[in-house]
């Protein structure tokens, strides 16, 4: 015969939901689901409130339970859980993923048309969530891993990077896959962001030198 009354609010004490009867009996039920109504991200001081009262204000409730459950919702480029469904992604246009349920892997792929100096790098809210990276080639060949950006000053995101200069391993022409997941697979990452961005290698042509008329390349009619 108990009968509750139960109110959700924002960090700014606004009003988002109002159940009485939803639950069970006459106890109250509010429920936000992903794809729907889902909330977004909050977390101290930008937290939610909610309020209990007994309806009408005229008994007691010797006892009740409030129980809450919650899961990150997936992001808008899911399903990417393997390089056949890997998201494309562009130089210069960082994506927003998260790593949910625990377990989860993001895959992302690019296409390079000339010799490039590439950077790879994930970051976020949380200098605590665990990434790890792997960049492949078309094949699926591993070709570099990175897990803690600099463990010693608490940043555990992910970078991978590649230069131009002799030795320093420029990616050729061709498709890429990029894995990324949590180091410790029982936790999800509600929310990092990953930056990519290429830049074309000015390597010289296969007429160089050709920058006097005493070093000029011969063109043949036709």
């Amino acid at each position: 015969g108990d009968d509750t009354q139960l109110w959700l609010y924002d960090s700014q004490v606004n009003e988002l939901e109002y159940n009485d009867n939803g639950g069970s009996g006459a106890f109250s039920r509010i429920e936000r689901l992903c794809g729907d109504d889902a909330l977004p991200p909050a977390s101290y001081p930008e937290s939610y409130f909610y309020k209990i009262e007994e309806k009408g204000g005229d008994a007691a409730i010797d006892r009740y339970d409030i129980t809450l459950r919650s899961g990150v919702c997936p992001d808008a480029y899911e399903p990417d859980n393997g390089w056949q469904e890997a998201s494309e992604i562009e130089s210069g246009a960082p994506q927003k993923h998260n790593i949910a349920p625990p377990g989860d892997e993001d895959w992302l792929t690019f296409d390079l048309e000339g010799r490039s100096a590439i950077r790879l790098e994930t970051s976020g809210p949380d200098l605590t969530s665990d990434t790890r990276m792997w960049l492949y080639d078309a094949h699926r060949n591993e070709l570099a891993f990175s897990d803690d950006i600099n463990w010693e000053d608490g940043n555990l995101y992910s970078y991978i990077g590649r230069g131009c200069g002799a030795g320093e391993g420029a990616l050729p022409v061709g498709t890429y896959y990029v894995k990324i997941d949590n180091q410790y697979q029982k936790y999800d990452i509600d929310r990092y962001q990953i930056e990519f961005s290429a830049l074309a290698c000015n390597d010289p042509d296969q007429y160089e030198p050709d920058d006097t008329w005493q070093q000029a390349s011969k063109i043949m009619d036709g």
